[in-house]
């Protein structure tokens, strides 16, 4: 895989979102999502699962990774690094939250113009409330 693989601070501020702010606000208590189609704390699909194994030299990831938050998250970094590179432009928070949500052209499908509302509302209430230094504590 030609990209670096680091995880910028909006590449951060996104997963965040995924895995605690959507969850948590919405009373999401369920490891599988999508009616079992989404896996794990960051609801990781068997096509985007497919894709990092695809794009990543070296890896195959399974479902039972998806479940671990460290893996998970590996995952994710790499599948955003991979769709977030071919944007032409460096990727703002609501681009990876939308990918992450709607796939590699979900930055800019209007199915995930839902998603990146909520997600936004969510991510601003907690930063109002003092909540966000309590997630990158825990």
């Amino acid at each position: 895989m030609s990209e670096t693989l680091k995880e910028s601070s909006n590449m951060n501020i996104a997963l965040t979102i995924a895995l605690y702010l959507i969850p948590l606000t919405e009373g999401w208590r369920g490891i599988d999502g999508d009616n079992g189609k989404s896996w794990g704390p960051f609801q990781i699909s068997q096509v985007y699962l497919d894709d990092v194994n695809k794009f990543a030299s070296g890896v195959n990831y399974t479902k039972a990774d998806c479940y671990d938050p460290v893996i998970a998250r590996r995952i994710c970094i790499i599948y955003l690094t991979h769709y977030g590179s071919k944007i032409g432009r460096t990727p703002t928070v609501e681009d990876y939250t939308r990918i992450h949500n709607g796939g590699p052209d979900g930055w800019k499908e209007d199915c995930t113009l839902a998603y990146w509302t909520r997600a936004i509302g969510y991510w601003s209430i907690a930063q109002r409330t003092g909540k966000i230094a309590e997630i990158f504590k825990g």
